[in-house]
């Protein structure tokens, strides 16, 4: 920071003119020394500061533009992906349904041999049963007759 000038020479001998003795010009020319030196700013540290907060901005104005280019550029691979990920679950569930569909119609095959192969044994039963029937009635007629 540049330092403003400040001559403390004068300020002292004011000080001393109007009733302050020797130490007490000195020590409030050593303590308002050291309050201009520290805290005044000049024209040219407004500027600076200025210019750094200007340079700051321009600095956060391109993060911000980067970022937004860098979250495009993410959003844009996420979508990529995701339609990949989307496209390869469809072709999976479409091979599953097929699968599940084959099977499905090898066990009705089966049920429907299955069906017809006790479909011919009732057959049997029941002629068995009609033939067992008819000679039972037979021998019942020729018994009465």
């Amino acid at each position: 920071m540049n330092m403003a000038t400040f001559d403390t020479l004068a300020f002292s001998r004011r000080l001393r003119g109007a009733g302050f003795n020797e130490d007490q010009a000195e020590a409030v020319v050593d303590v308002v020394t050291q309050a201009v030196e520290g805290g005044v700013a000049t024209r040219a540290d407004v500027h600076d500061v200025g210019m750094a907060v200007t340079n700051l901005r321009a600095e956060l104005k391109q993060d911000i533009a980067d970022l937004r280019t860098e979250l495009k550029q993410d959003t844009a691979s996420l979508r990529t992906e995701l339609k990949q990920d989307t496209a390869s679950l469809r072709t999976e569930l479409k091979q599953d349904t097929a699968s599940l569909r084959t099977e499905l119609k090898q066990d009705i095959a089966k049920v429907r041999v299955e069906m017809a192969d006790m479909r011919s044994e009732l057959i049997r039963w029941m002629v068995g049963l009609m033939l067992a029937q008819a000679t039972i009635i037979i021998g019942a007629i020729k018994l009465i007759g």
